[in-house]
């Protein structure tokens, strides 16, 4: 009984550490550019670092009224101010998706490299296949939405993983036509 109950925690303990890590060459220099855009945005001598808390409690507060694009311009602000951790990174992810805003992947990347959290990683790499998905690259999306349910279970995006096997498996390509 000692021995299972010992087993059980060693696998719930080592399970996220074994999950598939989630790398793109691309993802990682957009994010990193797009970081670093962000966080030069407010010169250093002119950081207000004691704004950070209120303007993530309010770009909270219009993420669930659904006003995206105030919560992205919220969370953009408090990242310049000095907020750089993978929780902000993944509500501006969040918000810009819903806001249909193109640097979405990239936001969620860094915080799927910043967060330490399993459910905020597969929350992250969950946007980034959203994203993917939303532009038709499936086999994209399909990566992303399995490496973040290595990190977390979600009913919907285990349905989408399953659609998205059945469209990659038996995608056509090309199709001729004979005229006899």
């Amino acid at each position: 009984m000692l021995r299972s109950l010992l087993v059980f925690c060693l696998v719930c303990v080592a399970a996220p550490a074994m999950a598939q890590e989630y790398k793109s060459k691309e993802l990682a220099d957009a994010a990193r550019d797009w970081r670093q855009e962000l966080i030069d945005g407010i010169p250093a001598n002119k950081k207000q670092p004691n704004l950070v808390a209120g303007l993530r409690r309010a770009a909270e507060i219009e993420y669930q009224a659904k006003d995206y694009r105030a919560a992205v311009g919220r969370l953009r602000s408090a990242i310049a101010n000095g907020a750089d951790d993978g929780l902000v990174w993944l509500r501006l992810a969040q918000s810009e998706l819903a806001a249909q805003d193109d640097h979405a992947m990239a936001s969620a990347y860094t915080a799927y490299l910043k967060s330490t959290d399993p459910v905020e990683r597969g929350a992250a790499l969950f946007v980034i296949g959203r994203d993917y998905d939303r532009h038709d690259k499936q086999k994209e999306a399909l990566a992303a939405f399995e490496a973040g349910l290595g990190f977390t279970r979600l009913s919907a995006i285990v349905e989408r993983v399953e659609e998205l096997r059945r469209l990659v498996a038996f995608r056509v390509t090309k199709v001729e036509v004979q005229a006899e």
